[in-house]
């Protein structure tokens, strides 16, 4: 069974680099509890938020950007053209085949039988344009401005993460808001609680 993680990290900000405008953060009021929950335990959990069709969605757009990392893959590995064009910017020191196409980078690389390994798929949607309709849909915002504490979020990440036996992915325990300052040295906290909140649709 393949399962997917798509991550979504939100952020206060002042930018106006895809904002979004948050039209009624309490149509969909948390309770003092959870957002305590939240900021103490790092998550809350609200059953059946998602509905079937939403989840068949996003497992259909998994599989349709799987596939196309296995196609990418296969034209990298023999060195042979493709009919939609895309770019390798980088190997890194693991191995790992950096591959752009249509804004999405695909980080692929091999297990150690000699199979795809789909190690992330980062800034998922653009090539997948219906998973930013999915995170971006009103009320899953209006959760996010609770816990922002703003009625405006910059979508920062939006990463697919595949999960897929025997394909050798691994991630240790971590915060990705550790890795702020790491890339974006004048990254402020703006209200004193991280400024952010990470989405995670299963």
């Amino acid at each position: 069974m393949i399962k997917a993680i798509v991550t979504c990290v939100w952020v206060i900000t002042s930018s106006i680099f895809c904002m979004e405008k948050i039209e009624d953060p309490q149509s969909m009021a948390l309770s003092k509890e959870a957002k305590e929950q939240f900021f103490k335990e790092g998550f809350i959990v609200i059953k059946e938020f998602f509905t079937l069709e939403e989840v068949k969605e996003v497992k259909a757009i998994a599989l349709s950007l799987s596939d196309k990392a296995e196609k990418l893959w296969e034209s990298v590995k023999n060195n042979s053209t493709s009919a939609e064009s895309f770019e390798v910017k980088a190997v890194d020191k693991e191995g790992a085949y950096h591959i752009d196409y249509k804004g999405t980078r695909f980080v692929l690389s091999e297990t150690s039988g000699g199979k795809i390994k789909i190690n992330r798929i980062v800034w998922a949607g653009s090539a997948e344009p219906r998973l930013l309709k999915e995170v971006r849909q009103p009320k899953l915002l209006t959760i996010i401005a609770q816990l922002l504490g703003s009625t405006e979020a910059d979508q920062l990440i939006n990463q697919l993460h595949l999960k897929i036996p025997g394909d050798e992915v691994e991630f240790g325990p971590h915060q990705d808001v550790g890795n702020r300052r790491m890339f974006d040295p004048k990254w402020q906290d703006l209200n004193g609680q991280g400024s952010f909140t990470i989405a995670h649709c299963y």
